[in-house]
């Protein structure tokens, strides 16, 4: 029986998963397949290289706190609470900034510092190498594809799936302009079952929608209105998994990676919770997916998704 571990989106949230994979190597569970999405597919990557959390810790504290990383300026796209005259005119003056540079590049943080940062974490090895299968989920501009990254370049893939829109520079693989593939399987429970696996294990970490009754412009609406869309395709995608570890890092903004620890131990403590019900899974013989799951089995490469390399 093939078990896999679907890693989700959710920027530094995302570090929950870590947490999530220190719980399940104390209590000895294993799985064979391993995808990720975003964040996900970093530390995706962090566990194949050294297969133990508290290494995956360290290396991501040093990430964060490299001076490569902080020349990202990700504080430009930080959120404010409660905001005095003073700080809104900061506030508008980044957001204008940001504008700027959407309007005149492809993005507003080129591809190069990223690539340069993990060149210090992540060898020059392809996935193949790696001593579990794993897989890095992204979204192909041209085609508009689902691309499940299985081979090749491992930093590639994890540069492709962590490409947020419009923030970090698409990724050019072999013709393809990779973006991040939170956009359609923010939590890759689908490509799990479609690379095999027989009981998927999802780990969500994504924010989803919460009521809103204030609209200003027709950009909010727009934006409200996209958000719905992407809201009702992960609930989708997430059908496919058989269960769903769900550690309660909301509160977690996307860019705040100094919250390692917190989010690791919320990780780690829900996938505790969770337990009685993993080991339940995994000890029945259960098999029956939902109609719609065994019509993907007998499509294998659906046309909306495309296997990288073939």
């Amino acid at each position: 029986m093939k078990i896999a571990l679907a890693l989700g989106g959710g920027g530094a949230r995302g570090l929950a998963h870590i947490g999530v994979l220190k719980a399940l190597k104390q209590l000895k569970i294993e799985f064979n397949i391993l995808v990720g999405t975003s964040a996900g597919g970093l530390v995706t990557a962090l566990y194949a290289l050294h297969n133990d959390p508290e290494k995956i810790i360290t290396a991501v504290k040093s990430i964060f706190s490299s001076p490569e990383y902080h020349e990202l300026n990700l504080k430009d796209f930080y959120e404010s609470g409660q905001l005095g005259v003073f700080e809104k005119a900061i506030k508008a003056f980044r957001e204008t900034k940001v504008i700027t540079k959407g309007i005149i590049s492809k993005s507003i943080i080129k591809e190069e510092p990223l690539r340069t940062l993990l060149d210090k974490f992540i060898p020059k090895i392809r996935i193949e190498e790696l001593p579990i299968k794993t897989a890095y989920i992204a979204t192909d501009l041209i085609t508009g594809k689902d691309v499940i990254i299985r081979g090749g370049n491992l930093k590639d893939a994890v540069l492709a799936t962590g490409a947020i829109p419009g923030v970090f520079a698409p990724v050019e693989i072999d013709g393809m302009i990779l973006v991040d593939g939170g956009i359609t399987q923010r939590m890759p429970a689908m490509a799990a079952m479609l690379m095999g696996a027989d009981i998927i294990i999802g780990v969500e970490v994504g924010k989803d929608i919460t009521p809103k009754n204030e609209y200003r412009s027709a950009f909010d609406i727009m934006m409200r209105a996209n958000a719905i869309t992407a809201s009702r395709l992960h609930h989708f995608v997430n059908q496919f998994a058989d269960i769903i570890v769900k550690p309660p890092v909301q509160q977690i903004k996307w860019y705040e990676f100094e919250r390692i620890d917190e989010a690791v131990e919320l990780g780690y403590e829900t996938c505790l919770e969770e337990m009685n019900r993993i080991r339940a899974l995994l000890k029945s013989s259960y098999k029956i997916k939902k109609k719609i799951t065994k019509l993907f089995k007998r499509t294998p490469d659906p046309e909306f998704v495309r296997f990288y390399p073939q």
